[in-house]
């Protein structure tokens, strides 16, 4: 992970590192409310609810890791190149981010 260099990307490589926690735990209601922002929520909620679309995601999965090698932050958002490892596979994405004025940073989408 590269260093951090700003409290955004020191506050953005918790909300990664969050999320791998919480993927690995199979918690996908934790990553409703607390990683992923509130449109994106919304967004989810519309088709067929963010927990469960997420729960059919990661109840799979018992170890995730993240990786984050690049950050860019611009004002109230953000992206982070990050490297995701599953059953021994590696893929790049970027994640993007916005701060909300409650809450902090949350993931806002992917890329």
């Amino acid at each position: 992970m590269p260093a951090h260099t700003t409290r955004a990307e020191q506050a953005i490589g918790d909300v990664v590192a969050n999320l791998a926690s919480d993927v690995s735990g199979n918690d996908p209601t934790k990553i409703c409310s607390e990683i992923l922002a509130k449109p994106l929520v919304s967004e989810l909620n519309k088709h067929g609810g963010c927990g469960n679309d997420l729960a059919t995601q990661v109840g799979t999965i018992n170890v995730y890791t993240l990786t984050v090698t690049k950050y860019t932050v611009s004002g109230t958002h953000a992206t982070a190149l990050v490297s995701s490892t599953y059953s021994g596979k590696t893929r790049t994405m970027t994640l993007q981010f916005v701060k909300q004025a409650k809450g902090g940073w949350r993931i806002s989408g992917i890329g």
